[in-house]
């Protein structure tokens, strides 16, 4: 049949495959049944999902906060044993730390320990302590202030 050569036949699937028409209504009816579930699956599993969001979120701030802290207390001790006054220590710990921290510092038997404390504000669980302590040798030559 020489009109037949460059003729495509119809899709049903496969070529030849003479089931794939009759079958296809019946997975458009089964698609339709189910949509209802995945929308009330869905329903069911975002505000769980949200609600683990909204945790991750809420742990990572606290611990952006509590390395600040750390960070902050760091420098303080590192200033305390360079021998500086409280207000340097308490400027170079706001440096690295931010504004909002209470900075207590304590000189002992030739140690000095900086305490850096900051509330941070965690939405879902309100206001949180944060707190880091550092400790440094006093320079020799310099004394602890």
């Amino acid at each position: 049949m020489p009109g037949q050569r460059g003729r495509i036949a119809p899709w049903h699937g496969r070529a030849g495959n003479s089931e794939a028409p009759r079958r296809a209504p019946e997975l458009l009816k089964r698609a339709d049944r189910q949509g209802g579930a995945i929308t009330a699956e869905l329903a069911l599993a975002m505000p769980a999902v949200i609600a683990l969001m909204v945790l991750v979120l809420a742990v990572g701030s606290a611990a952006v906060g509590q390395l600040a802290a750390a960070g902050a207390a760091r420098a303080g001790a590192r200033a305390a044993a360079l021998g500086q006054t409280d207000s340097q220590i308490e400027a170079a710990a706001e440096a690295v730390g931010g504004g909002g921290l209470t900075v207590t510092v304590s000189r002992s038997g030739g140690l000095v320990e900086v305490t850096c404390q900051r509330r941070l504000a965690v939405p879902p669980f309100g206001q949180r302590l944060t707190s880091a302590k550092a400790v440094a040798a006093c320079e020799p030559a310099r004394g602890c202030g």
